[in-house]
């Protein structure tokens, strides 16, 4: 029975497609269908029954495939059979079948966020941007709220009704720290004074321009893309001032803040802040200034010479003249104050040789001079027409001087300026005298015998 129904079904192929079939490139047509016992027609004429399945090998072509089975309605469909095959997923729906039910109704959903122009995601897939208004079936849904620099927003929502979100973003807050080497500068943070170094501010990802100022030191700027927590090290130069210092003593040593820093005529660049200038040079006092220095500043320092007590006597000689290098500047006993230093010392008085000396000041000084009487010269000369040439021992023999009681032993001398008393004594003869000898003055003592008459 059953090779009838294949012979059968091979004198319909070849009535339907003629000889000429076997010669042609074949492939494979495969209906599963959804009942069984379906008849399945081929461009209509009926090729064999699915059970549910059927194959058959065909001439590569375009079907009209038809599977027909009593009390459902008709499935029909166009294929393009090529030698790789073909499958038709025949579905037969009875024709008394109850209508599907209607698509359930649709609600609007509404997302609003701070944040104008958030991502929205709706079951993980994009929905669009916010302010966002959609319609949705009813159901659960998971909302996303999504911005850059904001913390999402996540929350289930079962939609039963016109819904509507309002989703808050908190901004990501990250760490900015900002440090410098002066400790205190002022921070700027787009302009506006956030606080004082060492600083840590809690601000949200983003692009920011840093400052940092601090009294006498150029501002430090930085441009700073913050993405996460980020430090800023503000490392402030200085201001330079030109600070200037002079003297009236060449070569004196200048000191700033306790340091040496130079001799005068001296110059530096400095900071703005407070210094103390201190100028010191030999023999004279110190000279010390505080100043604040917030431009090009100038010291003159004038250096006053140290002074000590000098003291000059000359003993019991009182009123002799006092010259110190020369210069007259006054009477024994004399006090004054002199500048470290040598000096030319002479003391005069009439009578009395100068006295002179090199007096060197390093302290108190005192002086006491010994002034020398001047003497006046004397010689005793005896005229020759008065000489007895026959005194065998010479006209000295019995011949002789007393000054001041004092018998001289040779014919000349020096005597001090002054009265003194001359005594001349030459046998029975004798004459005395007294004369005022001038200091400096040579005088010559000449005795002569004279005879008057009666």
């Amino acid at each position: 029975m059953r090779t009838k129904r294949v012979f059968a079904t091979l004198a319909i192929l070849l009535t339907l497609f003629g000889a000429a079939a076997f010669a042609q490139v074949r492939g494979a047509l495969i209906v599963q269908s959804s009942v069984s016992g379906a008849q399945v027609y081929a461009d209509d004429r009926l090729i064999g029954n699915a059970t549910p399945n059927f194959t058959i090998l065909l001439p590569a072509r375009t079907y009209t495939i038809k599977v027909v089975k009593a009390g459902f309605k008709d499935f029909v469909q166009s294929v393009n059979l090529t030698s790789a095959g073909v499958t038709v997923q025949a579905n037969l729906v009875p024709i008394n079948a109850v209508a599907p039910p209607p698509p359930p109704a649709q609600y609007a959903l509404t997302v609003n966020s701070n944040v104008s122009g958030a991502e929205v995601y709706l079951n993980g897939n994009r929905a669009g941007n916010t302010p966002l208004s959609i319609q949705v079936a009813p159901g659960t849904y998971t909302v996303q709220v999504k911005a850059a620099g904001y913390n999402g927003y996540n929350q289930t929502f079962n939609v039963t009704g016109p819904t509507q979100v309002n989703a808050t973003l908190a901004t990501v807050q990250v760490t900015l720290t900002v440090n410098s080497n002066v400790a205190g500068a002022s921070v700027y943070l787009n302009g506006n004074l956030s606080g004082n170094t060492p600083l840590n501010l809690q601000v949200i990802a983003g692009s920011y321009t840093v400052m940092v100022r601090a009294p006498g030191y150029n501002d430090y700027s930085q441009n700073v893309a913050v993405g996460g927590n980020t430090q800023v090290s503000a490392v402030l130069s200085p201001v330079q001032f030109t600070l200037t210092v002079g003297a009236n003593v060449q070569g004196a040593n200048v000191f700033i803040n306790g340091n040496q820093a130079g001799k005068t005529p001296f110059s530096t660049n400095v900071g703005a802040g407070n210094y103390t200038v201190l100028v010191m040079a030999a023999g004279y006092s110190d000279f010390s200034q505080t100043l604040s220095v917030n431009g090009n500043s100038q010291v003159n320092a004038i250096l006053v010479a140290s002074t000590f007590p000098v003291t000059i006597d000359s003993g019991s000689l009182r009123g002799a003249q006092v010259f110190l290098n020369g210069a007259m500047v006054g009477q024994t006993p004399y006090s004054t104050n002199l500048a470290i230093g040598n000096y030319s010392v002479v003391i005069k008085a009439p009578g009395y040789a100068d006295y002179s000396a090199q007096l060197g000041v390093r302290g108190p000084q005192s002086l006491s001079a010994s002034l020398v009487p001047l003497m006046a010269s004397w010689n005793l000369s005896i005229p020759d027409g008065m000489v007895n040439k026959a005194l065998k021992e010479g006209p000295w023999a019995q011949f002789q001087l007393w000054i001041d009681g004092n018998l001289q032993q040779s014919t000349s001398g020096q005597l001090p300026a002054g009265k003194h008393a001359l005594r001349i004594v030459t046998g029975s003869l004798a004459t005395e005298t007294s004369l005022d000898f001038l200091a400096g003055k040579a005088y010559s003592f000449e005795p002569f015998i004279g005879l008057t008459v009666k």
